[in-house]
């Protein structure tokens, strides 16, 4: 309903379903989580995102990516927003080591 009024303000909202309450489902899980998101998304503000970040438990990780919008922060990002990926995988799953070089074909 939030998202809905933030993305429609002429529109009344009072009939618009609360069934899913992403604030209150995000504070039950205990996984670890990433969060992603454009500082530009005109879809869906930051603010939302970093409420939800919030209102998670921990193990969590926000990564803001400056300039990205709605759908394109892994290309607005580039190092940045995998470099957040990376992080999180780190803090998740512990370092992993990359190969220095791919190996030939057959």
């Amino acid at each position: 309903r939030r998202a809905g009024g933030d993305l429609y303000p002429w529109m009344p909202t009072a009939f618009v379903s609360d069934a899913f309450r992403s604030d209150r489902r995000v504070a039950a899980l205990t996984m670890p989580k990433l969060f992603i998101h454009g500082t530009n998304d005109r879809v869906i503000p930051v603010g939302h995102t970093m409420e939800l970040y919030e209102n998670a438990r921990s193990p969590r990780q926000v990564t803001l990516i400056d300039g990205g919008g709605h759908d394109d922060g892994y290309v607005a990002g580039g190092a940045e927003y995998l470099n957040g990926v990376g992080r999180w995988l780190d803090a998740t799953l512990g370092p992993v080591q990359v190969a220095a070089s791919r190996p030939s074909a057959p």
